[in-house]
């Protein structure tokens, strides 16, 4: 017996639709480890311990401050976001342009106290001591991160105490 042509395209219909509700929902759990600044705008801003506007950065044609966003627990970790903005202060606004996500997912269970910012000739410079909790002993950890003038552009080095 013959499928009608509308039958067809419904059952078309209907698959698409399982096949896309399914990859989204394997896309979510595969991602659901990543803490973009984004995720925790929408769904933990209540969790952020500061913010720091601070700083200038000039970039080619480009140029503005930069902004620091900590959050000092959440899900047994802290969180450090680094953006470089742009102000549009002639229309009535600030812009993100570039984001840094300092230890993007949620099983890197390092701690750390509110960092030590430094504005130098390169853009800022980020300090502070964190704590694994994935080691037992020696899990302290020293972390200066040279944030550049460059969006996006920065330099991470960790030092065991």
């Amino acid at each position: 017996m013959p499928v009608k042509p509308g039958v067809r395209a419904a059952a078309m219909k209907k698959i698409i639709t399982i096949t896309i509700f399914l990859l989204f929902i394997i896309t979510n759990n595969a991602s659901s480890a990543m803490f973009s600044f984004e995720r925790l705008m929408q769904s933990h801003s209540a969790h952020i311990t500061s913010i720091q506007s601070l700083g200038h950065w000039d970039y080619k044609i480009e140029k503005g401050f930069y902004r620091v966003i900590y959050v000092e627990f959440l899900y047994g970790c802290s969180w450090l976001y680094i953006q470089w903005m742009q102000d549009y202060s002639n229309e009535g606004y600030t812009k993100a342009i570039k984001t840094l996500t300092i230890y993007d997912n949620d099983h890197h269970e390092n701690t750390f106290e509110q960092p030590k910012i430094i504005e130098n000739k390169n853009g800022l410079l980020i300090s502070y001591i964190a704590e694994n909790g994935h080691e037992i002993e020696n899990n302290k950890y020293k972390v200066e991160i040279q944030i550049f003038n460059e969006p996006g552009k920065y330099k991470i080095k960790e030092q065991k105490l």
